[in-house]
């Protein structure tokens, strides 16, 4: 619970010596499994985690969030229908693991074909018992879903839903953002950049961004 609550605050490092520490201690259990799996996946060892994943959801087949886990691994390695496979799986075993359900909708195009899953979605929505976490997280699957049929009406409508429930759960200090966002022009001031001047290359060679989608394309 603690790494998970670092985890969530962004201090990432910290979190992952809580994972590593309970998949030490408890290494054959539930949480164990699902600490060493967390802490390869955030280390980006996608490679040795699938391969240790493979091996977990044998000794623990019940265990969803593994399959959870291996699908996001799958996806990343590119592998993607093996990872709605592994979704399917992960929601056949745990048919109310609403994270299953988001990774599943982001990974592929939904079709006419997943109406029936689209409708399990719905009637998990409308289900009194969930948190709103797990309702925002939900509506954002059904967004992207009605997006993928084209209802873009309906998309929006789930998309404003889970905007709602998310804006109620964030403090936002509008005085707080002001004084950062004054003390950053404060700093970088033209006397600041002037003395790093030399400091740059003087070639007018473009720059070349290639590879993965995020590298750089807005820079």
């Amino acid at each position: 619970r603690l790494g998970n609550l670092l985890y969530r605050h962004g201090e990432i490092p910290d979190a992952l010596e809580h994972f590593r520490h309970l998949a030490d201690s408890v290494p054959e259990t539930s949480v164990g499994r699902r600490g060493r799996a967390r802490s390869l996946f955030e280390t980006e060892k996608y490679a040795e985690l699938e391969a240790y994943l493979t091996r977990a959801i044998e000794a623990d087949p019940r265990n969803c969030e593994l399959y959870r886990l291996l699908g996001n691994t799958l996806a990343r390695l590119g592998r993607f229908e093996d990872a709605v496979a592994a979704f399917e799986r992960g929601i056949a075993v745990g048919p109310r693991h609403i994270a299953s359900y988001y990774d599943l909708a982001n990974v592929k195009r939904l079709s006419d074909a997943d109406r029936p899953l689209i409708a399990r979605m719905e009637a998990l929505a409308a289900d009194e018992r969930l948190v709103d976490e797990q309702r925002i997280t939900l509506h954002f699957a059904l967004g992207k879903a009605q997006d993928d049929l084209g209802a873009f009406e309906s998309a929006m409508l789930h998309y404003d839903k889970a905007n709602d429930l998310k804006r109620r759960r964030m403090r936002f200090d509008r005085q707080r953002l002001a004084a950062f966002s004054d003390d950053t022009i404060g700093s970088f001031a033209r006397d600041l950049i002037s003395r790093f001047t030399a400091s740059g290359s003087g070639s007018e060679l473009p720059i070349l961004i290639i590879g993965m989608p995020r590298s750089g394309t807005t820079l």
